[in-house]
Formats: structure tokens, sequence, C-alpha cells
């Protein structure tokens, strides 16, 4: 697990830096902020119902469904591989938004984004 969190440590360097950039970081913050679950579900149920998609409501229901179970698949797993945010192991991280020390993988915002592909071709 020690070269595991080598590897991390040298791929979030390699990434981010020790420097923010203005434009990036105001972009990245909101595109963030658009797959936090508590923008994410709200807004994707009301595109959902307003969209008139195939089905109406079956279709939220549908989206509850994937999203509850997606979000306890990700916890347990997050329990299994138990990797630390970067916060948690470096020094002198620049951090948009809260600062978060919690386990890391896999990402809420990466399962938010596999629930929202799963369900656009349904919509279509």
């Amino acid at each position: 697990m020690t070269t595991v969190i080598g590897w991390d440590h040298a791929l979030f360097h390699a990434i981010n830096g020790q420097q923010g950039n203005p434009l990036l970081d105001f972009f990245f913050y909101w595109g963030t902020e658009f797959g936090a679950g508590y923008v994410a579900i709200p807004l994707g149920l009301v595109v959902i119902r307003l969209a008139g998609a195939k089905g109406g409501w079956p279709m939220v229901w549908r989206a509850l469904l994937l999203g509850t179970v997606v979000c306890s698949l990700g916890a347990s797993l997050k329990l299994l591989f138990v990797r630390p945010r970067p916060l948690a192991t470096l020094q002198d991280v620049h951090v948009l938004g809260p600062k978060l020390y919690d386990l890391s993988f896999p990402s809420g915002h990466s399962m938010t984004a596999f629930c929202v592909t799963a369900l656009v071709p349904s919509l279509l």
C-alpha cells in the first residue's frame, strides 16, 4: 500500500502543482459543485421530470434507486480500499472548496457522473 500512496502523491503533484490559477480554480470549483450530490440529484430529478422523459415519474424512481445503490456501493468500496485524501497525507495542498479528510476512493463525483451517464440514454 505504501507504493500506491507514493504513486498517488507523485500523480497529485504532477497534476495540481503547488499554486493555483485563478481562472482554472474558478472553473474547477464550480464544475466540481455540479458533481456534488446535493446539486446533481435535485437538478437531475427536475430535468428528468421537466424533460418529459419516457415514463415520467417511473424514470424519477429509477434515478433515485440508481443513486441509492451507487452511493451505498461507493461508501462500501471506500471502506474496502481505505485511500486517504491528499489533505490527510500531504503538506501545502492547494484546496478548492471545503477541506475534506475522509476517504477518497472511489470518488463520489465519479460515481455521480456514472449515474448521470447511466440515465442519459433513457432520456433520449
